[in-house]
């Protein structure tokens, strides 16, 4: 425990616990071969999806192992270029533990790639874009006069039996560019903010 310690300290005590693995490999829905390349990502039933969730990239084969898990239920998600998935089911892992044989099924999906750029033409070279499901409506960083055009497009942009889409984050880069490697099909809500606007 670090409460009640103040650096420096040389009276604290790390307890380290075993850590536990997660072993399969990625497969393609339709034909069942495996799919190299696509970051498989261990999510704690009671974690918040993150980049700093363990992960582990498909080699050869599909094959991955993602190690230094806790002892919970973990649901596992895939994303590679062109490719996005799940495992079918929770994976459940105790102390010192390893779950083996877990597939994860991907489906191929579009690649969205762009540019942001300021009024006149010049590139945003720092700043973030997200795609996520019409039916929120406007961002907090949406223009203010983007909020009563949405109201007015939401019900035409939300067609009934509409596929539901997730949200989905990327930076921009130096040059203004973006890129989504793996995005499901589907309509989506554009918003882009660019750092120093």
């Amino acid at each position: 425990s670090f409460a009640g310690h103040i650096a420096p300290s040389s009276d604290l005590i790390l307890r380290l616990a075993p850590g536990s693995s997660i072993q399969g490999r990625v497969v393609a829905a339709s034909t069942g071969a495996p799919v190299s390349g696509v970051e498989v990502r261990a999510v704690c039933a009671r974690c918040f999806a993150s980049a700093a969730s363990s992960s582990a990239v498909s080699a050869d084969g599909g094959k991955f192992m993602i190690s230094g898990l806790d002892a919970d239920s973990y649901t596992l998600t895939a994303e590679g270029d062109g490719w996005r998935g799940e495992a079918r089911s929770p994976v459940r892992v105790g102390l010192a533990d390893v779950a083996r044989d877990v597939v994860v099924v991907a489906r191929p999906v579009a690649r969205v790639e762009g540019s942001v750029s300021r009024l006149g033409g010049e590139p945003c070279w720092r700043g973030t874009v997200s795609l996520g499901p019409p039916e929120a409506g406007p961002s907090v960083l949406d223009p203010p006069s983007y909020a009563s055009a949405a109201a007015e497009d939401d019900s035409a942009s939300r067609g009934e039996g509409a596929p539901r889409v997730p949200t989905l984050m990327a930076s921009i880069d130096e040059s203004g560019g973006v890129r989504f490697p793996a995005v499901p099909s589907g309509s989506y809500h554009v918003t882009g903010l660019c750092e120093d606007h």
